[in-house]
């Protein structure tokens, strides 16, 4: 991930960003176990925490009082007991007994044991290196759009991981704070681990470390404003590119869905301001002999909004099924390619 580093180190730790952006995607949603179930049979008066999978209309979880009959709201919304959580982990799982416990650890050594092979794997040494990575100048290896990738990778963390904990047992808000935390020390620990890579090779960033904690914030403020949520979404669009950087543009939307005057029957609910950024042509080694081709664009334009589409064209019979949560969900993060025009500013180099 540094400017420096040599070709093969590059891409060892770029194997090892799509692995854990993965893991980030995928971990919460496979401690999920069946979130969205058909109508539950009653059981006994245990606490009862609400799980839901946000779209565009979806709210969030929060503690319900215990009931008889299965519970479904008018959004349809389903609420669960914890104890499904420990049925669908299959609890305890050695001295894991706790499925919050159970949920963290998953995700901590899920993402220690991808870093471990894919990202340090020359290993370590006492010698603490720093590194100056740049942010977005043109003397970088990405123009910056790993920046982007940390503060895009800790937002969908923080989210996901409010997602599985409050499923877990947790309080929304219990929920937030501890996915944040826990986001934040892996990051950290990353940047650490980093700084001891043997040889210096990758190093501490102190601008990595900035993007996380801008990442997890915006995080933590999306899911503590759901007023906010309703308008904005940050996501990453991949591209026709060579170099792994070259194929990502991330990408903040405005949903004008999300305006109280916008009604179900105006076509402007169909509609997404965007503002983006993308770089092409940088090179980790910097050698730029055969012609300079580094540019980096700002990109401002409109877009439409797949999940107002999806809900009225697709799923008007299976309006808050688990294949709409799920799909709301993924677009919340994901811009998908050909669904937007924009004009763009570039910057060369």
């Amino acid at each position: 991930m540094r400017g420096s580093e040599p070709a093969g180190a590059h891409r060892s730790k770029r194997r090892a960003h799509r692995l854990t952006a993965a893991l980030l995607v995928v971990l919460p949603a496979a401690t999920a176990g069946e979130p969205l179930r058909p109508d539950r049979p009653s059981g006994d008066d245990a606490p009862i925490v609400e799980y839901r999978l946000p779209g565009n209309r979806a709210g969030h979880p929060r503690d319900r009082p215990a009931s008889p009959s299965p519970l479904r709201d008018d959004a349809g919304s389903l609420s669960f007991r914890e104890a499904d959580c420990a049925a669908a982990l299959r609890l305890p799982w050695g001295p894991l007994e706790d499925c919050r416990q159970a949920v963290i650890a998953g995700a901590v050594g899920a993402t220690a044991a991808v870093s471990l092979l894919a990202w340090w794997g020359q290993g370590f040494h006492s010698d603490f290196s720093v590194a100056d990575e740049g942010w977005f100048g043109a003397r970088t290896y990405s123009g910056g759009i790993d920046k982007l990738g940390h503060a895009w990778t800790s937002y969908v963390g923080m989210r996901l991981g409010t997602r599985a904990l409050t499923w877990a047992g947790l309080p929304h808000r219990d929920a937030i704070r501890l996915a944040a935390g826990v986001g934040l020390g892996v990051g950290l620990g990353i940047e650490v681990l980093d700084g001891l890579s043997r040889g210096g090779q990758y190093g501490f960033s102190w601008e990595d470390l900035a993007m996380n904690l801008v990442g997890t914030g915006f995080g933590v403020l999306m899911e503590s404003r759901p007023e906010l949520d309703r308008h904005l979404a940050f996501r990453l669009m991949y591209r026709s590119g060579d170099k792994w950087y070259d194929r990502q543009v991330y990408v903040l939307a405005w949903r004008l869905s999300g305006l109280p005057g916008v009604g179900r029957d105006n076509p402007l609910r169909y509609l997404e301001v965007l503002a983006g950024y993308g770089a092409r042509g940088f090179r980790s080694d910097m050698d730029f002999g055969d012609g300079d081709t580094r540019r980096r664009s700002v990109y401002v334009g409109v877009g439409l909004n797949l999940s107002e589409l999806l809900d009225r064209w697709v799923f008007t019979g299976s309006r808050g099924s688990r294949t709409q949560r799920w799909s709301d969900e993924a677009l919340r993060y994901l811009q998908v390619p050909g669904t937007a025009v924009a004009r763009s500013w570039d910057k060369r180099p």
